[in-house]
């Protein structure tokens, strides 16, 4: 009830009943369940924009668990702790407390969370400039939500590894990877997500120099015909705004020759 809550855009009153529960399991001395509560308030509080306040949240429950020696709450905090550092702009304390979240899950056999953990640390070490180290956490992600059969989550990965692919120049696998994630996610009705993948081949096409290049490209990866979506892309149009002055870039979009969302080319999720 209180998770749906917070769906429901109404964080406010999840936390209050949050508050509520936790005021009663502190008077029974009840100290799982208070550091259980604790981390679903400091989860709520980082979606409300308070990130200082769940990562003082999250300090307390980490201190807990560890006195409890319970393994599996260790390392779902530090994964969460690491979440909250990653959006506070510090990267490297966050990668430490992936790396000992990751060492932990490893231990237990947890694969689930295992790959969860490797996924959004890759996220993390592409955006801090670290792509080989990156590619290898997709990867290892990939292999694991493969073999627990979770369509969904392959095909996110999928979409983000492409796109790093694609930027590190390996157009022909990033295009071939990013379609068949959008081709999976359709085909099992995951249509907000498959919009989102829409939105990433979308992308590659303007990043590729001219329309007969990106039609080259198609045919070496796929057997069908670009669908209308893609295929009515101006392809380059993203490679020609990159070279473009932020002078020239303005006077164009006030001319209405170019519409101002293609001004930050790449769509990422």
């Amino acid at each position: 009830m209180v998770a749906q809550l917070v769906h429901l855009g109404r964080p406010q009153d999840a936390l209050a009943l949050y508050e509520q529960a936790l005021r009663t399991y502190q008077n029974l001395g009840d100290v799982r369940n208070t550091s259980m509560t604790q981390s679903a308030i400091a989860n709520v509080l980082s979606k409300m924009g308070r990130p200082h306040k769940a990562l003082e949240l999250y300090k307390q429950v980490l201190h807990t668990v560890q006195t409890l020696n319970d393994m599996q709450g260790i390392a779902v905090t530090q994964q969460a702790m690491a979440d909250v550092l990653g959006e506070l702009g510090r990267p490297q304390e966050a990668l430490v407390l992936y790396e000992q979240a990751l060492l932990t899950l490893q231990i237990l056999d947890d694969w689930h969370n295992l790959a969860i953990t490797q996924h959004t640390m890759a996220n993390l070490l592409e955006d801090v400039g670290r792509p080989q180290e990156a590619l290898a956490l997709y990867e290892q992600a990939l292999h694991i939500q493969h073999g627990l059969g979770d369509v969904r989550k392959v095909a996110i990965i999928q979409g983000n590894l492409s796109q790093l692919l694609f930027k590190q120049g390996e157009h022909k696998q990033a295009l071939a990877m990013a379609w068949q994630a959008y081709t999976s996610l359709s085909q099992n009705d995951l249509l907000h997500d498959a919009q989102e993948l829409k939105k990433v081949l979308i992308s590659m096409k303007k990043r590729v120099r001219g329309t007969a290049q990106f039609d080259a490209l198609w045919e070496q990866v796929n057997e069908e015909p670009q669908p209308d979506w893609l295929r009515n892309v101006v392809a380059g149009s993203s490679f020609v705004l990159a070279r473009m002055s932020s002078k020239e870039l303005a006077v164009a979009v006030a001319k209405g020759l170019v519409e101002s969302q293609y001004v930050v080319p790449g769509v990422f999720f």
